[in-house]
């Protein structure tokens, strides 16, 4: 049986860059910062000193003092999916009841971008700031509309307002400005990564829509939809950075309401390819507005927002802020592998039907493979079949003992069967308890195999082939992986809602429910660093995330975003600890495996072995080659390559 997932294309994650600049005492600097925003930049392992800026440093811009937050290269999805489109609609509607899915549907499809690195003002200009540019006389003072009442009088030249953002602005008033401060109008991608970051966020600061870190249309807004039950203080524009709870995950201010800021592209639809620095049409007859106004309601205000305005026109509703690109490459750490794949497939098609488990020896000498006829063992370099077994049933999963001597295989007919791993000779085989098997995994002492089936962990005694414990049989929901911790006092599942629960090994005592993937999306692999510190788990349709946690603690250290992997198929560590290995499962258009660097997170580089989904991978235990098993009907062997000097 396929294992599910689609793959978008694939991409390069793009280096880290820094720039240096004369600083000063910011204007504005938050004290807050979104909860979030913590769990962003953890050290799983030591990370290498680098030189250059990270997450959210701040520079004082010399022309106008302007303070600048840095947002490092990465990836992100960018748009607005189905439910979140809907969750909008929603919204709207209990606000006034009249409105239509088609305003929300410029933010679709969701698709991956990636991102240079590159500084953003902190918040939107302001008219001290604007003036400025004017005295300069490198910028026109904005226009004023009489038409527009109250409004007309954007308060440019009013002592009162000079720390209120400028407005009236259109792309050529503002672009003037940006490049008079040394800058330019950010991407719409820009603009949209800082304020989502990595986790895209549906709000600068999270997922759940908080009146008090805003200015938007509340209880002093004069429109009929406005809510109610918040203050934010203002009936207009708000001094910029009033609200600090309110920052990006980057530590951008002003990202949600107040004014509606301008970004540098024309608009127009968006592609579902992956895109690398998209900058929009190349010509157009409408500009974009993105972050919503002080009298915008929350559906408006969200980060993947956008709305067309006139090419050219101002109003009391535009501002805009600026950004600096950060050019500079940073240098790869000392010590990063760099993987060579040998074109080496299995000799010759052997007709194996999909490859669905590979798994080194402990002492690294062969290769255990289960496909969908059955399972079979090779020399390490598969030079050579040792022994072969054909099964009526597809085998899902293949484990070692920790001594080597045992290996044990399970397929789709609910048995465990465990194999002498020299002769090919059938040790004994579990049945009774299980119910369509997926993964098995034994304890680090070999006394006990855990097996993922049905709805549950059945606990097994390797000698005597009787059971020992079920974990989880009153949950209901299938169950796709087990790994057991290293130091064996943990064993951890992943089901098919998109969880990781971790029980105790020796109790059966569930100890936490770890949630953070799509809820629809099967955990298809798990997998503990050496060290036990860390746990990944990949997920499964449509998620194409892999999570590292904290199991101790129980929160997410980091999230490996692969946009072009829509399905997770494999997650393997390194034997140093040091990479991480993450295979595409199919259907895609390109299978794909994807090294990690485990301690800074960054992508280091991405192999295209396969011609079909990836459904296992396995890393010799002298880390120096990876196996990966495809339902292309092939076994691949990747050299990885010699460790790089050191980079001054």
């Amino acid at each position: 049986m396929n294992k599910t997932g689609t793959l978008y294309l694939s991409l390069i994650m793009l280096c880290v860059a820094m720039i240096a600049c004369t600083c000063s005492t910011p204007s504005v600097v938050p004290t807050e910062r979104p909860t979030q925003a913590a769990t962003q930049t953890p050290t799983v392992t030591p990370e290498p000193t680098l030189a250059g800026p990270s997450l959210g440093d701040t520079q004082t811009r010399p022309a106008d003092g302007m303070v600048m937050v840095y947002v490092p290269a990465g990836e992100f999805r960018m748009g607005s999916t189905d439910q979140e489109v809907d969750e909008a609609l929603r919204t709207c509607n209990e606000l006034s009841g009249d409105c239509r899915r088609g305003w929300f549907e410029n933010e679709q499809p969701a698709h991956g971008v990636v991102v240079d690195s590159f500084w953003i003002d902190q918040t939107e200009v302001t008219n001290r700031q604007y003036q400025q540019c004017v005295e300069a006389g490198a910028c026109d003072p904005p226009p004023k509309n009489p038409s527009k009442g109250s409004f007309a009088d954007p308060h440019y030249d009013d002592d009162a307002y000079t720390n209120h953002p400028v407005i009236y602005m259109n792309p050529q008033l503002a672009g003037a400005y940006c490049k008079w401060a040394g800058g330019r109008l950010p991407t719409e991608a820009e603009w949209e990564y800082a304020a989502r970051g990595p986790e895209a966020f549906i709000y600068p600061w999270g997922n759940a829509f908080d009146g008090a870190r805003l200015n938007y249309c509340d209880v002093n807004c004069a429109s009929s939809r406005k809510d109610s039950e918040h203050d934010d203080g203002y009936a207009g524009t708000a001094p910029v950075g009033s609200y600090l709870n309110g920052a990006s995950w980057c530590g951008a201010l002003d990202m949600a309401g107040n004014m509606e800021e301008l970004v540098e592209d024309w608009y127009g639809p968006y592609s579902p390819e992956v895109a690398v620095n998209p900058q929009g049409p190349s010509s157009g007859h409408e500009n974009v507005l993105r972050g919503g106004t002080y009298a915008y309601s929350q559906e408006s205000v969200r980060s993947s927002s956008r709305r067309p305005s006139k090419a050219g026109t101002t109003s009391y509703f535009i501002g805009f802020r600026c950004v600096l690109p950060a050019p500079t490459e940073t240098p790869m750490p000392a010590g990063t592998p760099i993987p060579t794949p040998r074109d080496e497939l299995m000799p010759t098609p052997l007709a194996l039907g999909e490859v669905n488990a590979v798994a080194f020896s402990p002492g690294g000498e062969t290769l255990a493979v289960g496909t969908a006829t059955g399972v079979s063992l090779y020399s390490s370099n598969l030079s050579e079949q040792i022994w072969s077994y054909t099964s009526d049933a597809p085998v899902f999963s293949v484990a070692w003992s920790p001594d080597g001597k045992t290996l044990a295989s399970g397929t789709s007919d609910d048995a465990v069967t465990l194999w002498n791993a020299q002769t090919g000779e059938i040790l004994q085989t579990f049945e009774g308890d299980t119910d369509w098997l997926r993964s098995i995994a034994w304890s680090p002492d070999g006394g006990t195999i855990a097996v993922g089936s049905g709805a549950s962990v059945v606990l097994w005694n390797a000698a005597t082939g009787e059971p020992l414990q079920t974990l989880g049989e009153d949950l209901s929901i299938l169950t796709y992986s087990v790994a057991w911790s290293p130091d064996g006092s943990t064993i951890a599942s992943g089901d098919a809602y998109g969880r990781v629960l971790l029980w105790d090994a020796h109790t059966g005592e569930r100890l936490n429910i770890l949630t953070l993937h799509d809820h629809t999306a099967e955990i298809n692999s798990l997998a503990w660093s050496p060290d036990g510190s860390v746990l990944a788990s990949g997920g499964g349709l449509l998620d194409g995330d892999v999570i590292l946690w904290d199991t101790t603690a129980g929160k997410r250290l980091r999230t490996l975003h692969a946009y072009d992997v829509a399905s997770v198929g494999g997650v393997a560590w390194s034997p140093d600890g040091l990479t991480i290995a993450v295979a595409a499962a199919e259907p895609s258009a390109n299978k794909l495996i994807i090294l990690w660097d485990a301690g800074t997170g960054k992508r280091l580089n991405t192999l295209e072995v396969h011609t079909a989904g990836i459904n296992s991978l396995a890393w010799s235990p002298d880390g120096t080659t990876l196996a990966s098993g495809s339902s292309d009907g092939t076994v691949v062997l990747s050299q990885i390559g010699e460790q790089l000097p050191s980079v001054p």
